[in-house]
């Protein structure tokens, strides 16, 4: 019967083989569970600047929306509500100009009337506005009134100030279609102060939402112009990495606030302005995601250009009556790049601990083989008869130094037999014997 082969491996190789294969095993199961638990707190710590984002946005949001509709509960009680002359609304406009003071996301406070007349005081805050109005070096606020006291033309009439409110000029009265009863801001008028959609402003080329509420005076609707572009900074300090993108969308999908400000004002095919859409920002992965995008709140995780994203949508601004939502996304790599440099580094802790153990266990592999093949040449010598040379192997190891002198023992009794039986088989005499 053959017997099969069998690939044999020396003592030593084995001994280091086993301990370089423990060592890579655990090196690199610590580096994966150091990679997972790593970005498993990392992905929660995502989450969290998610919804730290959305409340601080929130929180903006109110800063500037609850002080508008306080000052309109105010506002909503002047005389200038019951005015329906240009002078008597002029005899309030310090009220008006005290209430924009200081108030950069404030663009104008406005009054409709029942007949069609309309009052707007706005502040000359950007050079934007100054171009469009044209406005006097030292102006510091304008002020438009519509009168439409002739039934078959309505006159507009503008007016500068400084910022104490001395009268800069006057304009003539010149004809104009607007009438704010057609506006949504007139027309959605509450008893309360409530918001409406955002649009953009025409004088401004900037996103914003009009705060609207009626006066005691029946008709008579009171309104501030609120612009949101500081959302815009607020998202800014929320890009968590280089790709990741945070916007804040209407229910339409129209960008109000990006980290470019820049780019939030489209264009419509007959040359004017109007808000973005997300898929006009200029980020493919936000035009990707705009294709099908749910805007209930939900977490998001999804693929795109080979690499995994993750973020969330939710909803803000609930007080108001908008319905504004923030999107938060991120790819998976750029946030967990600490977590894979973690990894790098325990590869290559773990790499080099081998590189510095491979010397020492082939040292160890050879000092525990060594007695082996020298108790295994032995052996080999026992089996030639070969007796002279006493067994003087030792080892640290006490199986192996056992076996040792079980062989130096079983050796010199070999030895001995032998050299009887030689004894006996070199005696003639039969009495000896």
């Amino acid at each position: 019967m053959t017997t099969p082969t069998t690939t044999r491996f020396p003592l030593h190789i084995t001994i280091s083989t086993l301990f370089i294969g423990l060592i890579l095993l655990f090196g690199g199961l610590l580096s994966w569970q150091s990679y997972n638990k790593t970005s498993e707190i990392i992905l929660s710590s995502a989450e969290r600047v998610y919804m730290q984002a959305g409340t601080e946005l929130q929180l903006d949001f109110r800063a500037t929306y609850q002080p508008v509709a306080s000052e309109l509960r105010l506002l909503a009680l002047s005389p200038a509500a019951r005015a329906y002359t240009l002078d008597e609304r002029l005899a309030n406009l310090q009220q008006f100009t005290t209430a924009l003071g200081g108030k950069n996301s404030v663009a104008a406070i406005q009054l409709g009337y029942p007949n069609g007349d309309y009052f707007i005081v706005r502040p000359l805050t950007s050079a934007t506005v100054r171009e469009n109005f044209s406005a006097p070096a030292d102006a510091a606020f304008v002020v438009d009134n519509i009168d439409s006291q002739q039934a078959d033309e309505r006159q507009l009439t503008r007016l500068f100030y400084t910022d104490d409110l001395a009268l800069i000029t006057r304009n003539d009265p010149a004809a104009t279609d607007y009438d704010p009863r057609q506006r949504p801001w007139y027309r959605n008028a509450t008893d309360t102060p409530g918001a409406i959609q955002p649009y953009l402003f025409y004088f401004l080329g900037k996103a914003g939402t009009t705060v609207t509420m009626k006066t005691p005076e029946t008709g008579v609707v009171i309104a501030s112009d609120v612009l949101l572009e500081q959302l815009s900074e607020t998202l800014a300090r929320h890009l968590m990495t280089a790709s990741s993108e945070v916007v804040l969308l209407t229910g339409s999908g129209h960008a109000l606030a990006y980290h470019d400000s820049s780019k939030l004002a489209g264009r419509n095919e007959d040359g004017s302005f109007t808000i973005a859409r997300m898929d006009e920002l200029d980020s493919p992965v936000l035009t990707h995601l705009s294709q099908d995008l749910d805007m209930q709140p939900h977490q998001l995780d999804f693929s795109y250009n080979n690499r995994k994203w993750t973020g969330s949508i939710d909803k803000i601004a609930r007080a108001s009556g908008l319905d504004l939502n923030i999107l938060m996304i991120s790819p998976v790599d750029e946030l967990l790049s600490q977590a894979i440099a973690i990894r790098w580094s325990s590869l290559l802790t773990t790499g080099l601990i081998m590189l510095i153990s491979l010397p020492v266990v082939w040292l160890l592999a050879n000092r525990i083989a060594g007695p082996m093949r020298r108790l295994a040449g032995e052996a080999d010598a026992i089996r030639q008869f070969e007796f002279d040379a006493p067994i003087e192997t030792r080892s640290f190891i006490s199986e192996v130094d056992s076996l040792a002198n079980a062989m130096r023992m079983m050796k010199q009794t070999i030895k001995q037999f032998i050299t009887m039986i030689n004894s006996l088989a070199g005696e003639k005499e039969f009495e000896s014997l």
